[in-house]
């Protein structure tokens, strides 16, 4: 646990947490039904984040071996990473989106400035807290890296599952395997391309995802 008391740990999950409220500040003004003031849920953002980017910086590299941020160009990896994202995006939006847009009609984007501010929100914490930060914890606990993979699809899935209890009405048995493979599916190569490229070829791969959206506004 030493290694998340460092200087330079501690200076970038500081940044990190910075950006990252920052980002997510415009979806929470957007947020209609938001429980808590703006910047109240900024200063909660904040303080997750911090101890999230924490985990990636002290353990990511350490562990891995690969930098948190490459900024090496592969194109073969972005060239997989963008025709995968093209096409997930495409699949998505035939096959999960119908089963989950009216189950939870208020993470789907109405028009631009929600799109920007819920892909904003999507790239900066989502990941954060759904790939980022537990193949780190993974990766530091397990060992080897595909266990540190597994676990993190596994944890991505367990979050899902838990999302299931909140809907307002039931999903259905085979609308339910639809969305957890799609999950799954989504998780697995998110780690994948954070894997391969870092966060720019994560993030890149999240927002071709996202453009899904386009076709609905």
């Amino acid at each position: 646990m030493r290694d998340l008391a460092q200087t330079h740990v501690v200076a970038k999950a500081a940044a990190g947490a910075a950006v990252t409220a920052f980002v997510c500040h415009s979806r929470f003004v957007l947020w209609p039904d938001r429980p808590l003031e703006v910047w109240t849920l900024s200063g909660v953002v904040f303080f997750a984040a911090f101890f999230l980017w924490g985990s990636v910086f002290a353990w990511h590299e350490k562990y891995s071996g690969r930098p948190v941020v490459d900024l090496a160009f592969r194109p073969k990896a972005w060239a997989r990473a963008t025709v995968l994202g093209l096409s997930g995006a495409a699949l998505m939006a035939v096959f999960l989106d119908p089963v989950l847009r009216p189950l939870t009609p208020q993470v789907y984007p109405t028009n631009l400035s929600e799109w920007v501010s819920m892909t904003l929100f999507t790239a900066a914490f989502a990941q954060l807290c759904l790939c980022f930060a537990p193949l780190a914890f993974a990766l530091r606990l397990l060992p080897s890296a595909p266990h540190a993979a597994v676990a993190a699809v596994v944890w991505a899935l367990s979050v899902t599952v838990l999302k299931f209890y909140g809907l307002p009405q039931p999903v259905g048995p085979l609308s339910s395997v639809a969305v957890l493979a799609a999950r799954g599916a989504s998780a697995a190569a998110c780690v994948w391309f954070y894997w391969e490229g870092g966060l720019p070829l994560a993030l890149w791969w999240t927002l071709l995802l996202e453009l899904r959206h386009f076709a609905a506004f």
